[in-house]
């Protein structure tokens, strides 16, 4: 969940091929919903 939320750079672990950015920097100013509920295994970003 973490890689999801704040990316990563290339080779900052073994299967990190590429750099990713995550849904906080994605999201340029949005609102991000999380589910305190339960666990939910997807983010949503408006």
């Amino acid at each position: 969940m973490t890689n999801e939320l704040f990316g990563h750079e290339k080779d900052a672990y073994t299967d990190a091929s590429g750099m990713r950015r995550g849904l906080l920097k994605s999201a340029r100013g949005g609102v991000i919903l999380f589910d305190t509920e339960g666990r939910s295994d997807s983010c949503q970003t408006s």
